[in-house]
This record gives structure tokens, sequence and C-alpha cells, in this order.
């Protein structure tokens, strides 16, 4: 979300139409991966489920932060 959008709630509507439209599809897991110094970005991720995975590809930058929702879990 662009700075000036910040803190009206875009992030959060825009993750929560990604995971629902991933269910409709049928994806069973969604992965992402974000910098440790988005915390505000982490914040929201675990907010809606996501949590530390393992690395899933080779990022060269060194403070990303891979985070998993597992869609099956989360229903429940």
């Amino acid at each position: 979300v662009q700075p000036r959008a910040r803190g009206q709630g875009w992030g959060g509507r825009l993750v929560a139409s990604l995971v629902s439209e991933a269910r409709t599809i049928g994806y069973v897991e969604l992965k992402l991966d974000t910098l440790e110094r988005m915390a505000e970005a982490r914040a929201l991720y675990a907010g809606v489920g996501f949590r530390p995975c393992a690395a899933y590809y080779r990022n060269p930058l060194g403070d990303t932060i891979y985070m998993a929702l597992d869609l099956a879990a989360a229903r429940r």
C-alpha cells in the first residue's frame, strides 16, 4: 500500500480479498515474504493467520521473513 494510503484499512481489505479468492479457486496454502523492518505488514499477516515458515526461495535481502497460511487449518 502506498504510504499516503496507509492507515486506511486497504492492506487488510486486500489481504482478506486475496485469501478469499485463493480459497474459492482451491488453494490450500498461501506463502509470502516480507522484510523484518515491515512490522505493520507482518502484524497484519499474523492477524490473518500467517505464520513464519522456512524459506521457499533464495532472496538476496538479508532481512527477509517468510510466512505461510494453511487455508484448510484457517477454516477450522
